[in-house]
């Protein structure tokens, strides 16, 4: 009866002991991320956006450091809601 106890207690403490370490673990903080789709106009490609961009980096570096953003091309994708370009932006702040 007693090694019975024993190793009952010894699973008991062992299948325990992650659960400590899960409950010191800091809670990952939560980032929104927002994402833009849309076409270019006729005379406009993706030297005009990358003009718009350079300015846009001036302006949140100046305004708001933390939101970075990416452009990006689709390049596998139905025809259902097509566009040319996406932006993905997200900041710490999440404003």
């Amino acid at each position: 009866m007693k090694i019975r106890t024993i190793a009952m207690a010894a699973t008991l403490l062992a299948g325990m002991s992650p659960l400590g370490i899960a409950a010191q673990q800091e809670v990952p903080t939560v980032v929104p991320v927002e994402l833009f789709t849309c076409s270019f106009k006729e005379d406009k490609a993706w030297d005009d956006l990358d003009v718009l961009n350079k300015k846009f980096a001036k302006w949140s570096k100046k305004n708001d450091g933390s939101y970075s953003s990416w452009t990006i091309s689709p390049q596998f994708r139905t025809n259902d809601g097509e566009f040319d370009v996406g932006w993905i932006g997200s900041g710490v702040t999440g404003q």
